[in-house]
């Protein structure tokens, strides 16, 4: 049997109909998958039967979250500012007992400044510290400097001993929730008159990374002055940690 021309024109015309019909069919059939996937994304947005957020919500809510991760950011370093010399990375336990002599000299140093004995230092390890209790000894030997530092420069009589205490983590607020501070406290004794006392508070409320007055215990001695007890505290974020820009890290 012989095609004419205009038939075997046909069968092609209706040969790539066919192909473009069953390209197109294809592709819608992606295109209705993928509605499908947005619907059920969409789903979750549908709070109590509300319209999930237009694209200004969006875009609002966004910013919102990354300026609460900034502000969240800086309110932990004021509370804590972590180590970052890079000595603490590359050999922790190492800079660790650095720090332990700088901070033993600079308290030397002061002392002997102001004609009285060294404080009495109490609670370090003697031997190297596992690396994971690095950082919140890193941070109470800050405290004991910067405290210190601070105590001396008003006219106390004597600052008797500084000790490290135990960690204290701090209770989450929901049962089974991850600890999310871990308290590092430091006690100190000194001897000083109310007046002094009080310019010491002063100071240290005004400390910055905050040192955070737990304790405070006085007694009058003999020669009218008084015996003083202070337990300070900054606080470890143990979860969640944001980097400098207020990225979680986690």
């Amino acid at each position: 049997m012989r095609l004419s021309l205009a038939t075997l024109g046909t069968v092609g015309f209706l040969g790539l109909a066919a192909a473009g019909f069953f390209g197109w069919r294809v592709q819608a059939e992606a295109l209705n998958q993928e509605i499908a996937r947005k619907r059920s994304a969409l789903k979750t947005l549908h709070l109590g039967g509300r319209l999930p957020p237009n694209r200004e919500a969006v875009t609002y809510l966004t910013g919102r979250g990354t300026a609460l991760d900034q502000q969240y950011a800086k309110a932990v370093r004021l509370i804590a500012m972590l180590p970052s010399a890079d000595e603490a990375h590359a050999d922790p336990q190492l800079y660790f007992q650095q720090r332990v002599h700088e901070v033993q000299r600079t308290l030397e140093r002061l002392a002997a400044a102001r004609g009285m004995p060294s404080p009495a230092q109490l609670g370090f390890p003697k031997d190297v510290p596992p690396a994971d209790a690095v950082p919140r000894l890193l941070l109470q030997l800050e405290l004991i400097e910067d405290a210190a530092e601070l105590i001396l420069a008003q006219d106390i009589a004597q600052l008797a001993s500084v000790k490290v205490e135990d960690p204290q983590p701090m209770p989450a607020n929901e049962e089974g929730a991850d600890t999310f501070l871990m308290r590092l406290p430091v006690r100190l004794r000194l001897t000083c008159s109310l007046e002094t006392l009080t310019n010491v508070l002063g100071v240290l409320d005004r400390a910055k990374p905050m040192a955070d007055v737990q304790v405070l215990r006085l007694k009058s001695t003999d020669a009218g002055a008084l015996d003083v007890e202070l337990v300070l505290t900054r606080y470890l974020v143990t979860k969640p940690a944001f980097d400098e820009d207020g990225e979680d890290d986690a």
